[in-house]
């Protein structure tokens, strides 16, 4: 790090807790800090000896210093560039898939139609889905008929001599 930076870095630093920053006595290394941190837009100055710090100040004051901030965005643009490769990757991948994709809907709406066609087609499509459930309670009113009409036959083939007795 140069002697300007570290100069640059120390008037920063000034701003840590404030706001605005008044001067009253300053020497050659306050001077250069701030002509630098001015023309790096971190400082704005206001007044003869009146500086306000700006948000990108505030920033570098956040990361550390005016090094890391430039890794920082060295960093963020690395991560933008990556971004924009993987989406471009991914809208190539879409555009390919498209048709596949658009097809295989349109395959399936079609059978869907088709099948929705027919069931309205038939005969009563409830009574096909309750049949099973028709059959059983049909054979169940059959045995209870067998079962009733053999306790019929059964009772009027006794003699009332056999039950007198």
């Amino acid at each position: 790090m140069d002697f300007n930076e570290r100069y640059a870095n120390q008037f920063l630093q000034k701003f840590k807790n404030r706001e605005m920053l008044v001067v009253t006595d300053y020497n050659h290394k306050d001077r250069t800090g701030w002509n630098i941190l001015v023309k790096r837009e971190l400082i704005e100055h206001v007044g003869d000896t009146q500086f306000t710090i700006t948000a990108k100040g505030k920033k570098v004051l956040r990361l550390g210093g005016w090094g890391n901030y430039l890794k920082y965005i060295e960093l963020k643009e690395n991560r933008d560039a990556q971004k924009e490769y993987y989406d471009f990757l991914f809208s190539k991948y879409r555009y390919k898939t498209f048709w596949v994709v658009f097809v295989l809907g349109l395959f399936g709406g079609v059978y869907s139609l088709v099948d929705f066609i027919s069931t309205l087609t038939t005969k009563d499509p409830i009574q096909q889905v309750n049949n099973p459930t028709q059959q059983k309670k049909e054979k169940v009113k059959e045995e209870q008929t067998l079962i009733l009409s053999q306790k019929n036959l059964d009772s009027s083939s006794s003699s009332n001599s056999e039950l007198n007795k």
